[in-house]
This record gives C-alpha cells, sequence and structure tokens, in this order.
C-alpha cells in the first residue's frame, strides 16, 4: 500500500541528498503541473504523478522521467551527471550525488554458459558440472 507525501515530504526524503540534490529535483517538481507524490509500500522511491500518470520517479540516487517530454523545459545545467538516456529509449535519468553503481550479483549468462574445461558439460546455475 501506498502513502501520499507532500512536497515537502519529497524534498526532505533522503537526508544524505546534497544542496544540490535539492535544487535539481526542486526544480524537475517545478516543472512538473498539479502534481501528487506518493511512496509505495516498498519505500524503495517515490512517485511524482501528473493527471494520474507518474512522470517522475524519485530513487534515492537518480532521478527518472517517464517520457522526454517532462524534461523539455528543464535547465540542464542543474544536473551535473547530465540527463542520460534511459535503456528503454524512451525515457531519461539523471544521477545525484548520492548515485551508486550495482554491483554484478552473480556471474554472467555467457559465464554460465562456458563449458566445463575438464568435461566439457555446461555448468548448472550452482556451478557444479559433471566432473564435480
Amino acid at each position: 500500500m501506498s502513502r501520499d507525501l507532500t512536497r515537502r515530504q519529497v524534498m526532505e526524503w533522503r537526508s544524505a541528498w546534497s544542496h544540490a540534490d535539492r535544487r535539481a529535483l526542486e526544480h524537475a517538481l517545478d516543472h512538473l503541473a498539479e502534481t501528487d507524490y506518493y511512496e509505495p509500500g516498498s519505500k524503495q522511491y517515490v512517485g511524482a504523478r501528473v493527471g494520474g500518470r507518474v512522470a517522475l520517479y524519485i530513487a534515492p540516487g537518480y532521478l527518472y522521467w517517464t517520457r522526454p517530454g517532462w524534461t523539455d523545459v528543464l535547465d540542464t545545467s542543474l544536473y551535473a551527471g547530465g540527463l542520460l538516456d534511459a535503456d528503454d529509449g524512451r525515457a531519461l535519468w539523471s544521477p545525484l550525488s548520492t548515485f551508486r553503481q550495482h554491483e554484478r550479483s552473480g556471474p554472467s549468462l555467457e559465464e554460465l554458459a562456458a563449458p566445463c574445461l575438464d568435461c566439457f558439460q555446461v555448468p548448472s546455475v550452482s556451478g557444479a558440472c559433471g566432473c564435480d
């Protein structure tokens, strides 16, 4: 279940944000008309909705606009990391000072598919092969 937030609560959501982060966030929020804010039960992000549709996701380390049109009027000089294309090609995001690159949690698919050099079997997801 999500809970509604005020703009002030959004601006104070993360104490680790720098002054520049808060300026960038405030600027982004200023350019969203009649916005309401919510935090889902996971507390992993805050959503900013315009007309019932999410326009901006606010995460602890980045801002994510759901489509480029929301960023057309922004002063890009306020976003030190720039406005970057998202992987889907339909959205933009900007890292904040608290952004941390995710570490890979396990081997890549290519690494899993490499055959064992001793028995030439492809190991299972756990890494076990025929010679174990």
